[in-house]
């Protein structure tokens, strides 16, 4: 007992602060996101390659969680993506988190002009700033570069047509309910 009291005593000296989660990390990381919460602090973070990409989805690695740690007993471990979901996920470990950060339409054009690619889960976001209904848009795929886009309502072809004019990406438009997008300059 008195040793997790002196435990708690020294985690309010010490400075849980990005530079020390940084550390623990190493170089090879660009921390997210840091969430404080009671009893715990999760540390989102990615690979400096994928940030330093604009977030290009062929740097994407599949497996990592946060970082975690336990306040109360001074764990610190990286989560894999199931543990994280499956332990902690339901806990209301995003309360404290900014919900107004949703991308905007000129922050999504900025990092698609940078990266020469929209990634597929900036879709849902662009269509969003559109006012374009989801489930009235098709986008298919078999390479992942040649992107098919159809749709039975044409206003929507040609906001998603004026969205790409905006990036710079080469497009053809195949009929008035289909463009192709061509999502890769390398």
């Amino acid at each position: 007992m008195e040793s997790l009291i002196l435990f708690q005593i020294l985690n309010k000296i010490v400075k849980m602060d990005k530079a020390f989660f940084e550390k623990k990390l190493g170089d090879e990381y660009h921390i997210m996101e840091i969430l404080d919460n009671e009893d715990s602090i999760y540390v989102f973070y990615v690979t400096k390659e994928l940030y330093e990409s604009g977030f290009h989805e062929k740097h994407r690695s599949v497996g990592g969680g946060p970082l975690f740690y336990n306040k109360n007993t001074g764990e610190l471990k990286n989560l894999g993506s199931w543990e994280f979901i499956e332990q902690h996920l339901s806990k209301d470990i995003f309360k404290n988190r900014d919900q107004n950060n949703l991308k905007g339409l000129e922050e999504i054009i900025s990092d698609v002009k940078k990266r020469k690619h929209v990634n597929s889960d900036e879709w849902e976001f662009i269509m969003v700033n559109l006012n374009i209904e989801f489930d009235d848009v098709n986008y298919e795929t078999d390479d992942l570069v040649h992107l098919n886009i159809t749709s039975k309502n044409l206003l929507y072809i040609e906001l998603l047509k004026g969205f790409i004019e905006r990036t710079g990406l080469n497009y053809v438009q195949e009929s008035p309910n289909k463009i192709v997008l061509y999502n890769d300059a390398d």
